[in-house]
C-alpha cells in the first residue's frame, strides 16, 4: 500500500501535463513564428509576388509577366545593347556592339571577334567555325583570351592560312547552334564545323520562354525549339514571336499558343493554398526538401533515354549530318566547373553515357581528362573563373588545334 502511495505521489498530475503540453506549445508557436518572420525578411518578393528565399522561387509560382515587362523596358531603353533578339534563332550577338562588362566585343558580321569577315572566303584561306553557348563565346575573359582567339594564335604560329569564326552565342541551346549554322554560319563556306557540347544546353533544348527555365533571366525573348516526334524534328516558334509580345502571352499563359511547347511550366506549381500564402517558412522547409530530392533524381534527366537526352542527341544528329556535306565536323566535349571537381574526386560523369553515345556516332574530342590534370597539378581556380579561365581556354584550344590539324 506504501508503495502504491509513493508511485502515485511520484507521478506528475494530469493537470501540469495538461500544462506543460500547452506551454510546450506555446513555445513551438512562437520559435515558428519567429522564423516564419525571419524567413519573410531573409526573402523577397518580385515585383509579380514571387517570393525568393535565398535565390531560390518558392512555390507556388508567379507567372513572371510584369518582370518580363520590365526586362523588355529596360532592354529596349539600354543604350548598349551586346545580345539582341533574333527571329531565327531567338537572340544573338549585335553587330559592331561592345557589352557593358568592357570584355565582350563584336564585329560586323554578328561574331564575337576584333576583325571583321568578308562573306566569300578569300582565295587560299580555310574557315574553322565554332558553335555553341558561352564556353564557347568564351564568358569572363577578353576577346583575346578566348579558346577561339587562343586557336587563331596556334594557326597564325604555324603559318596556316586559317580563319576562326566565334559563333558562340551565351545561354543558347543545342538547337540554337544548330539553327545559328543554318542560317548564318554556313554562308561563310567552313572548311571545319566545330560543335560545343555542354550538358546544359540539353535542358535548355526543350525551352521556349526563357523566364521559365530561368527566372531571372536577363534575356527577355522566346527561342524556336524542336519537337521530338517518332524520331522526326519538328520545329515550333519559328519565327519567334515579337518579344514585345511575351509578357502579355505569359501573364494568361494557360491561353498562350505557347504553352503546349514550353517544357518548364507546369500549371500545378502556379496553384496557392491558405497554407502556401501565408505560411512562407513551412514552404521554404519543403522547397529545400525538394531540392534534395530534385538532387538525388537529377540523374534521371541524364539517362541516356530521357527525353531530354533524346532530343539533344536528335539535335546533334541533325548538325552533323547536314553541316558535314559542306565542312569537316566535330564535337568538343566542355566540361564545368562541377564536372571536373567530379573527375577529380575519382567519380564518374552523370552524363557518361551521353558522351559516350556521341563519341561512337560522331568524332568528339574532349579535353576533360588535361583540365582534370591541370586543376591536380595547379589548383582548380587555375583553369575556371566562373566559365574557363584564360588556361582553361588555352587548353580547350590546344586540344582542338591537335584534333584538327
Amino acid at each position: 500500500m506504501d508503495s502504491q502511495e509513493s508511485m502515485a505521489r511520484s507521478r506528475p498530475p494530469r493537470r501540469e501535463l495538461r500544462q506543460n503540453l500547452v506551454l510546450l506549445l506555446a513555445v513551438c508557436v512562437v520559435l515558428f513564428g519567429a522564423f516564419e518572420v525571419l524567413v519573410r525578411i531573409a526573402g523577397r518578393f518580385s515585383v509579380d509576388g514571387q517570393f525568393f528565399f535565398s535565390g531560390r522561387a518558392i512555390k507556388p509560382y508567379a507567372l513572371p509577366a510584369k518582370f518580363l515587362a520590365k526586362k523588355i523596358r529596360e532592354f529596349d531603353d539600354s543604350p548598349v545593347k551586346y545580345i539582341v533578339p533574333d527571329d531565327m534563332t531567338g537572340w544573338g550577338i549585335n553587330p559592331s556592339s561592345a557589352h557593358t562588362n568592357g570584355l565582350y566585343r563584336s564585329n560586323v558580321n554578328g561574331m564575337r571577334a576584333d576583325t571583321d569577315f568578308t562573306l566569300e572566303k578569300p582565295a587560299g584561306v580555310r574557315r574553322i567555325a565554332l558553335f555553341g553557348d558561352s564556353f564557347v563565346h568564351g564568358d569572363d575573359v577578353a576577346n583575346s583570351e578566348t579558346w577561339a582567339a587562343h586557336l587563331q594564335t596556334l594557326l597564325d604560329e604555324r603559318g596556316s592560312a586559317v580563319q576562326v569564326l566565334n559563333f558562340g552565342v551565351g545561354g543558347c541551346g543545342n538547337d540554337q547552334a544548330y539553327l545559328l549554322w543554318k542560317h548564318a554560319g554556313r554562308r561563310y563556306s567552313p572548311d571545319a564545323v566545330v560543335i560545343g557540347f555542354q550538358t546544359e544546353n540539353c535542358r535548355r533544348n526543350p525551352n521556349v520562354v526563357r523566364v521559365f527555365l530561368q527566372r531571372q533571366s536577363n534575356i527577355p525573348f522566346s527561342k524556336p525549339r524542336f519537337l521530338l516526334r517518332q524520331g522526326t524534328l519538328q520545329l515550333v516558334n519559328s519565327p519567334t514571336i515579337d518579344y514585345h509580345e511575351l509578357p502579355e502571352e505569359v501573364a494568361a499563359f494557360d491561353r498562350s499558343p505557347l504553352r503546349a511547347f514550353e517544357h518548364y511550366y507546369n500549371p500545378d506549381d502556379y496553384q496557392g493554398s491558405f497554407l502556401s500564402d501565408h505560411l512562407k517558412a513551412v514552404m521554404v522547409i519543403r522547397s529545400l526538401l525538394s531540392a534534395v530530392h530534385e538532387q538525388a533524381t537529377y540523374k534521371d534527366f541524364y539517362d541516356i533515354e530521357s527525353g531530354e537526352m533524346q532530343l539533344c542527341l536528335a539535335l546533334f544528329d541533325a548538325f552533323v549530318s547536314e553541316a558535314s556535306r559542306e565542312s569537316e565536323v566535330v564535337i568538343v566535349h566542355l566540361p564545368q566547373q562541377g564536372d571536373v571537381e567530379t573527375l577529380l574526386e575519382g567519380k564518374d560523369l552523370d552524363y557518361r553515357d551521353m558522351l559516350d553515345e556521341l563519341s561512337a556516332r560522331h568524332t568528339l574530342i574532349d579535353p576533360a581528362p588535361a583540365l582534370v590534370a591541370e586543376a591536380r597539378r595547379a589548383g582548380i581556380s587555375t583553369i575556371f573563373k566562373g566559365h574557363y579561365s584564360v588556361a582553361g581556354n588555352a587548353i580547350v584550344a590546344d586540344l582542338v588545334y591537335r584534333a584538327l590539324r
